[in-house]
């Protein structure tokens, strides 16, 4: 009966206007398949609301000139308070049929998937799976290195050398890699770390790779199976998946390289399938309604979504600015909190930004080398004013 009430009245604060409901009006977690419908039927149609027009019509023009120039072929999205106000997609999927990009169109998103297996991470950490200070050899017994946590991988922190290299010096290329590969490669070979875990930090695709294969480890199900079944099917993303070498799928998105004489198509690697780094294929109305799962804590708690906004580590001295969370980079640019991340992975760039001093959402999804520079994506995130010092 208890369960009863509290969904009717959830329900009820979920008709309300979204920029009008506090944080934590749909639940503090999703627990129930009742929370997760009614969040689901919030948000099965995006609705572009008629705000922020100036603004809207600037960035369509910046956009439409990018995409003329040949230097952006993708779809973007930008929200307010959880009101979208602007979206649109440019150009062509498969260059040679010159078929267009819809809403449906699924795009790599490279190293944005890092969040995706963090939220796994913290997900696991909730049901009391693990702890951040778990060293990761209580779940892979034969790792060879000592004194490297759970912790130490989210915030890379561990000191591991980049699997690529090592793949690439002892790996047939023309095998699909995967995870358990990587894996067995660095208990045969033992590649010398470059720091003592947790002493500093050194960004390494290797550190989330290794995640990815722990939650495999506890949850006893593949990586992309437990991401559909705890991430996607929840939050909604019913275009999302995570990329399978033996299964294509049907919005998946073309990979090109942006040259002289127009685009040439990257051919599948042999390391797209490994998972945890990269390999998330979304769109960028399941990247809002990912977003939306965050801000009304439908996926984790907001204690752990506040301690992966938390920085860790300073990227470099040079940069006290810049921070790194649980798959998150945290940047301060005056006052302003932005959490974001950035990735590229042959043949698409991907950003996805929030800035949590005007709750303002930005993501771009682009399958081609190209991406908007810097003062444009860090511009729209503060616009209408100039771009704040430290940028």
């Amino acid at each position: 009966m208890k369960l009863t009430i509290l969904v009717l009245f959830l329900f009820s604060l979920l008709n309300i206007q979204t920029c009008d409901v506090p944080k934590q009006s749909i639940g503090k977690h999703a627990s129930t398949d009742s929370l997760a419908k009614i969040f689901k039927q919030k948000f099965t149609t995006i609705k572009v609301e008629d705000i922020n027009k100036t603004e809207a019509h600037y960035i369509d023009s910046i956009f439409n000139k990018l995409y003329k120039q040949g230097s952006f072929n993708g779809a973007i999205l930008v929200a307010e308070k959880g009101k979208v106000f602007y979206r649109n997609v440019f150009g062509v999927n498969d260059q040679s049929k010159k078929d267009k990009l819809d809403f449906s169109s699924a795009f790599q998103l490279a190293s944005v998937s890092k969040m995706f297996t963090a939220l796994s991470i913290m997900q696991l950490k909730e049901k009391g799976k693990l702890s951040y200070d778990h060293d990761i050899r209580y779940f892979l017994p034969e790792f060879p290195y000592n004194g490297i946590t759970i912790s130490d991988l989210l915030t890379h922190q561990s000191g591991l050398p980049n699997y690529m290299a090592l793949s690439d010096q002892y790996w047939n290329q023309n095998i699909p890699f995967t995870n358990q590969d990587m894996y067995d490669l660095f208990v045969k070979y033992k590649p010398k770390l470059f720091f003592k875990p947790g002493s500093r930090f050194n960004y390494s695709n290797t550190n989330y790779a290794f995640l990815a294969l722990i939650v495999e480890k506890i949850s006893h199900m593949p990586f992309n199976e437990y991401v559909e079944k705890n991430i996607f099917v929840p939050a909604g993303m019913n275009n999302s998946f995570v990329f399978n070498p033996s299964k294509e799928c049907r919005n998946e998105v073309i990979g090109y390289n942006r040259c002289r004489r127009g685009y040439s198509k990257i051919p599948k690697d042999y390391l797209n399938g490994v998972w945890g780094d990269k390999g998330i294929y979304a769109t960028v109305e399941d990247m809002y309604r990912f977003d939306m799962a965050l801000k009304y804590n439908i996926l984790v708690k907001s204690e752990s979504i506040e301690e992966a906004f938390t920085p860790i580590a300073a990227q470099s001295k040079n940069h006290p600015t810049k921070f790194y969370g649980f798959g998150w980079r945290i940047k301060y640019l005056d006052e302003q909190k932005i959490v974001y991340h950035f990735g590229w992975w042959k043949g698409f760039k991907a950003g996805y930004l929030k800035n949590m001093s005007r709750d303002v959402t930005l993501i771009i999804l682009n399958n081609t080398n190209t991406f908007p520079d810097h003062q444009i994506v860090w511009g729209l995130l503060n616009y209408p004013n100039k771009l704040p010092k430290g940028s």
